[in-house]
């Protein structure tokens, strides 16, 4: 495949050329900006645990990665929206909203270390003996169910 040089774009023409693209950008570029306020008032190491999610109607909401840090900033968020209530970005600002969002490469560590219980070949017998003398017809399916995924001997 060749390409003439002429032929080729740049990737903000393209951009411009096209509304919808334009208007993301924008919004991303904006977001941007939001952040890096938002983030010149946070305490100490507390910005890199918080990012913004939206900003609209006055609704300011931060996503947090743990509920250590989303109780700090409640605590301080009558000062937090002091601050960013003096920066014409945020003019309009009524309510901060923290949302706790933990980081799912750590929960994903935490899940791998849990080794899996299974059912003893001996337990499920007794299981599945329990579930014959059980009326009820769903509690008895399940009982049965879970007397399956014991392990064979």
């Amino acid at each position: 495949m060749s390409y003439k040089l002429n032929q080729l774009k740049h990737t903000a023409a393209i951009l411009n050329k096209q509304s919808v693209l334009r208007d993301i950008v924008q919004r991303a570029n904006s977001f941007a900006v939001l952040q890096r306020i938002v983030h010149s008032y946070l305490p100490g190491a507390a910005a890199e645990h918080c990012q913004l999610a939206n900003y609209n109607q006055g609704r300011l909401v931060l996503v947090i990665d743990n509920a250590h840090w989303a109780t700090r900033l409640r605590y301080q968020q009558n000062q937090l929206m002091d601050k960013l209530c003096q920066h014409n970005e945020f003019s309009d600002l009524q309510r901060i909203q923290f949302k706790i969002r933990p980081n799912t490469a750590f929960n994903d560590a935490i899940n791998e270390q849990k080794p899996r219980l299974e059912i003893s070949a001996q337990a499920g017998l007794a299981i599945f003996n329990c579930a014959e003398a059980i009326e009820d017809p769903h509690l008895r399916a399940a009982l049965e169910r879970l007397a399956r995924n014991a392990a064979k001997e």
